[in-house]
């Protein structure tokens, strides 16, 4: 059976770099994303937009969401840059906007970077729908460095990975300029509070043809009153809060991948707890020694895998 499934794709203080995942403008909305909540001006500090242009004569078009996590990585989803016709990157210039809340590309905001993507690496072995979009997962190395402040920094990582993403009782929150009920673009960012569903439940009340792309380094996550992400919040991240010294931060567990459009509230996100191994090795090829500004900082770096330990974990199968 042909499965019925969509890409989640749409077409000053001064931060030092211990801080991440702070919600400064830390609003009290209730949980459109569809039938989500509005969010305020740099309320997620770590969320960017990714947009694609094939060609100078036109404007650059909005395609995917990104989380950072270095001063020149972001990451973002595979599928946001792959094209599935020749199995490689898409032949198009990629730009990175962060602090960015109206989506429009004409319009400029107060706080807004813009800097170019120069290179991309996702695992090897995604092949996109010819492996279930399987490791749905891709770092973007940018020409020039992002200015951290409060309305522009980092997502914080557990690089420890000491937690169960199934023993999670809070919501995770989602932000995007995806879809809203109404089917239409939505030109603020919106934000959504999603449920995380174990995956035996998330098997079972998924249509059967996309059960088969619910892969194992992946989890689900939805309402039942019909919140959800939907086209456009694709590589955007579901974030946990955690206290840390009685400050609340938002740690990122999973990359928006794919949904079921046969049941609007559901959709599977690339576990990140999954690929730490590959992220903390892909980093480590793209940046060198930065490594000490990656998510929660100088004080609690990365681990720094000996790269044979890497070899026998990912059988060389990987970037």
């Amino acid at each position: 059976m042909l499965a019925i499934v969509f890409f989640i794709l749409y077409g000053s203080l001064t931060a030092d770099f211990q801080e991440c995942g702070m919600r400064y403008a830390l609003n009290r909305f209730e949980a459109v994303i569809s039938f989500g909540g509005k969010t305020l001006r740099s309320e997620f500090p770590w969320h960017v937009a990714i947009y694609r242009q094939y060609n100078t004569q036109q404007s650059p078009s909005y395609i995917c969401g990104g989380s950072i996590i270095h001063p020149k990585v972001i990451l973002t989803a595979a599928h946001c840059i792959y094209n599935e016709t020749y199995y490689g990157t898409d032949n198009a210039t990629f730009i990175i906007v962060a602090g960015k809340y109206y989506i429009s590309w004409e319009y400029l905001d107060p706080v807004e970077q813009r800097m170019n993507v120069i290179d991309i690496k996702y695992p090897k072995t995604y092949l996109g729908f010819s492996n279930r979009y399987a490791e749905d997962i891709a770092l973007l190395l940018l020409n020039t460095t992002i200015k951290y402040s409060s309305a522009i920094m980092p997502v914080c990582i557990d690089w420890s990975s000491e937690y169960e993403v199934e023993n999670l009782l809070t919501p995770g929150t989602v932000v995007g300029w995806g879809l809203t009920e109404n089917n239409a673009t939505s030109d603020e960012l919106l934000m959504a509070n999603l449920n995380y569903i174990d995956f035996t439940k998330c098997r079972d009340n998924v249509a059967s043809g996309f059960s088969f792309f619910i892969t194992s380094d992946k989890f689900c996550a939805g309402l039942d009153n019909g919140t959800a992400v939907q086209r456009g919040d694709s590589g955007g991240g579901i974030t946990f809060s955690r206290k840390v010294n009685n400050t609340e931060q938002y740690y990122l567990y999973g990359i928006i991948s794919i949904k079921d459009t046969g049941r609007s509230n559901i959709a599977a996100f690339t576990d990140l707890k999954k690929h730490l191994l590959w992220l903390n090795s892909t980093l480590l090829s793209m940046t060198g020694a930065d490594l000490l500004s990656v998510g929660e900082g100088i004080k609690d770096p990365p681990p720094k895998f000996p790269l044979s330990v890497l070899a026998s974990l990912t059988g060389g199968r990987r970037k």
